[in-house]
């Protein structure tokens, strides 16, 4: 029997910091809102689409397992 390590880009976890927030569970979007007379960019707080606000997601390596 082949004895499982720890995965050692999660430390064990299966998790990981977001990538595409680093972690912090929300991006600062900037909108361009139409106005007759002029264009405004005004930044808006959205959650992160790809870690659903918790600023982790799971290992690509292990799959979440903790296990390589």
């Amino acid at each position: 029997m082949v004895k499982q390590e720890e995965c050692k880009y999660c430390n064990g976890t299966g998790k990981q910091t977001c990538y595409s927030c680093s972690g912090a569970g929300s991006k600062i979007e900037v909108n361009l809102v139409y106005i007759p007379i002029f264009g405004y960019a005004l930044p808006e707080t959205k959650i992160c689409y790809s870690c659903n606000g918790t600023g982790r997601t799971y290992c690509p390596y292990c799959h979440g397992t903790g296990k390589s």
